[in-house]
C-alpha cells in the first residue's frame, strides 16, 4: 500500500508540473517556484531538479533516501524527430529524442518530465511525460 501512495504523490507531482508549464510560458521559472515548494512539502523526500542540477552524486545516493524528478525543456529539431535539451548549459551532451510522442514537428518546444527509479543507477528511468509547451 505504501508503494501505491509514493506512486500517486509522484504521478500527481509530475502531472500538476506540466500543467503549470503549460499555462505559463516561462518553463523555468515555473519548475524552480514548484520545487522548492513540493521539496518543502515533501520533507526533501522527493526532488524535482534540472537537468544541470542533477550530479553524479545525486544520481548514485538516491536510494531509499528521495525520489528525484528531473525537468527538461527541449526543442525538436529537425523532422525524424531528434530534439536538444534547452535548459542545459552543455554544448556537447544535449540530445534527447522525441520519436515517441506523436504530433510534434520541428521546431516545437516540449517539456520532459523523467522519475527515476528507486536505485542508485545513473541512467535508470522509471516513468517518462512528454508535453508539447504552445509557443
Amino acid at each position: 500500500m505504501k508503494k501505491i501512495k509514493k506512486m500517486i504523490l509522484i504521478v500527481t507531482i509530475a502531472f500538476t508540473l506540466i500543467n503549470m508549464i503549460v499555462i505559463n510560458t516561462n518553463a523555468i521559472n515555473v519548475v524552480k517556484m514548484y520545487s522548492k515548494l513540493v521539496n518543502k512539502a515533501t520533507n526533501n523526500y522527493v526532488k524535482i531538479l534540472q537537468t544541470d542540477e542533477i550530479t553524479n552524486k545525486i544520481l548514485t545516493h538516491r536510494k531509499d533516501n528521495y525520489i528525484l524528478i528531473e525537468v527538461i525543456i527541449g526543442k525538436v529539431v529537425n523532422n525524424k524527430k531528434d530534439g536538444k535539451v534547452l535548459n542545459t548549459s552543455d554544448k556537447y551532451y544535449n540530445y534527447i529524442s522525441y520519436r515517441g510522442i506523436k504530433g510534434v514537428k520541428k521546431g516545437d518546444k516540449v517539456i520532459t518530465i523523467t522519475v527515476f527509479a528507486n536505485n542508485n543507477y545513473e541512467d535508470d528511468i522509471a516513468i517518462r511525460f512528454d508535453k508539447k509547451i504552445k509557443k
